[in-house]
């Protein structure tokens, strides 16, 4: 998403689910496989980001767009524009074909808000060094919550994570990780 310099291309939120469609016989022909895509956060937040010098510069090189030159609105509608495309996709039925095979999203990110410290400003403990990328700490977390949503059925997984989150559990009447086939939509 933050490569995507250019005002034509970055105004097309379909450049990736594009190119997500296109791999799709690729990957249709291998193995059994549970394929996870999780959506993208919303890189407008990272002008919260841009706190000391080291910070700042990386954003600079890393996600301009999101960090300096976009309006936050704006680039917040090309976000939910991009994660409506990559939804529909993976919605859309084209990778429920095969009973060993099948690409569910996990939108825990979509509406995630960066985690605060006391203060109400981002809590960099979640974001390794360059402030962008997640930490150990944020990995971890994320990790849960792709859990949490592998777990729920679609059209119900949460689209959004929170500090403190408990890991949730899989239930004796249901064990098993939700699909488009198996959920009761």
């Amino acid at each position: 998403m933050c490569l995507l310099q250019e005002p034509q291309v970055l105004r097309r939120g379909d450049v990736h689910s594009e190119h997500q469609a296109s791999s799709r016989p690729a990957a249709q022909r291998g193995a059994r496989a549970f394929v996870n895509v999780v959506n993208v956060l919303d890189v407008s937040q990272i002008k919260e980001l841009n706190r000391g010098l080291a910070c700042t510069v990386l954003h600079y090189f890393e996600c301009r767009c999101g960090a300096f030159k976009q309006p936050t609105e704006e680039l917040r509608q090309i976000v939910l524009e991009y994660q409506g495309n990559l939804s529909a996709l993976v919605n859309s039925g084209v990778y429920d074909t095969r009973d060993d095979f099948t690409v569910v999203l996990q939108p825990f990110l979509e509406k995630t808000v960066l985690p605060k410290n006391r203060c109400g400003k981002p809590d960099l403990a979640y974001f390794a060094p360059d402030c962008f990328h997640l930490s150990g700490l944020g990995n971890a977390r994320a990790a849960q919550a792709l859990w949490n949503n592998m777990i729920e059925p679609v059209g119900a997984k949460r689209t959004d994570w929170h500090i403190g989150e408990p890991i949730e559990c899989l239930s004796p009447e249901q064990p098993y990780f939700y699909t488009n086939k198996n959920s009761n939509k």
